[in-house]
């Protein structure tokens, strides 16, 4: 019982950091709605709800990354985490779409890292990678757009 309150209150706590950027960089989607999109961008709500099953998976995943100590693959969810934790900053406070582009971007190659990383060390752990990996792919090519339409 007390292993299993421990993980749930790990779990919280690592979902709270994910959530965190959302809390210090506040998001406006009057700037979102502003810009000129693909017929591809989705509505911001696709976009809250995505992250946050993302943030859900990953906040899974380092519990389980801990339990194995994968230290290599520990240190490149931090690497990750910390390139994605400026996205909201970089689109929304400084309204960047270069810079914002480039986080997206890096995110998916720190994302692509991680998936490598694990296909070679426990495969399930891969497959939890998989929608990361999906979706900053998809959000690149969406930032890439818009930044060329803007």
């Amino acid at each position: 019982m007390k292993k299993y309150l421990k993980n749930i209150l790990l779990f919280l706590l690592l979902l709270f950091l994910y959530f965190l950027p959302t809390l210090i960089f506040k998001a406006d989607n009057k700037y979102y709605d502003s810009l000129n999109k693909p017929f591809f961008a989705p509505k911001p709500i696709i976009f809250s709800l995505c992250w946050s099953i993302l943030y859900i998976i990953f906040a899974i995943l380092l519990i389980k990354i801990l339990k194995k100590e994968f230290r290599q693959g520990l240190v490149i969810m931090g690497i990750n985490y910390f390139i994605s934790f400026f996205f909201i900053f970089f689109f929304f406070v400084k309204q960047n779409l270069f810079l914002s582009f480039c986080n997206t971007f890096l995110s998916f190659c720190s994302g692509l890292l991680l998936f490598l990383y694990f296909m070679k060390k426990d495969r399930y752990l891969a497959f939890m990678v998989t929608p990361y990996l999906l979706w900053t792919g998809f959000a690149s090519v969406l930032m890439c757009t818009i930044y060329f339409l803007n």
